[in-house]
């Protein structure tokens, strides 16, 4: 068994019967665990049998892998926005602009204004002025606010980035909002 790797012993589980729903000790499905450990051929393998795994489970699974192809394999139509929302947020958090980039051609610009701020957020949080502005050439509201009525130049200015400020100002932001 020595050269086994996880994707040979995930397969040889599921043929003997094993269902990939049952939680470990700490409460995580098989599909939750190989995403943690960006295991794509564990994951892919998970996705492509007869899944018990919902559609957006599946995707943020692959997301969490950073593995773009499984990301464009699995997006399901129609999305629900709470769905778009963990995606992008999730998307942000690794810094990986290009799947920013290609979650943001799956939605429509509307869709995406809509649930954007906490992306923006994480950007921000990053300091990462790249995704920033392409979460707002994509839709994202610029003027949004999240709690306390925060905007996103509020926490650009907390994080004292002045990429970020200079982006949020070149994309419109009031920056006399309170």
């Amino acid at each position: 068994m020595a050269n086994w790797t996880p994707l040979h012993i995930a397969a040889l589980m599921l043929l003997y019967g094993a269902d990939p729903t049952n939680e470990s000790l700490e409460g995580k499905t098989s599909l939750q665990v190989a995403a943690e450990q960006h295991n794509e051929g564990v994951v892919e393998l998970l996705a492509t049998m007869d899944s018990p795994f919902a559609a957006s489970d599946i995707l943020l699974a692959a997301i969490q892998c950073r593995s773009h192809r499984l990301v464009n394999s699995f997006y399901p139509d129609p999305f629900d926005p709470l769905d778009i929302r963990a995606i992008l947020l999730l998307a942000a958090k690794p810094d990986d602009l290009a799947l920013i980039e290609m979650t943001c051609e799956k939605f429509t610009s509307d869709q995406i204004d809509k649930v954007a701020f906490d992306a923006c957020s994480a950007a921000i949080d990053s300091s990462r002025a790249d995704i920033l502005k392409t979460l707002l050439q994509r839709g994202a509201d610029v003027q949004a606010k999240g709690p306390w009525r925060r905007n996103l130049l509020h926490l650009a200015v907390g994080a004292d980035d002045i990429s970020l400020a200079t982006t949020l100002i070149n994309h419109g932001i009031d920056v006399s909002a309170q």
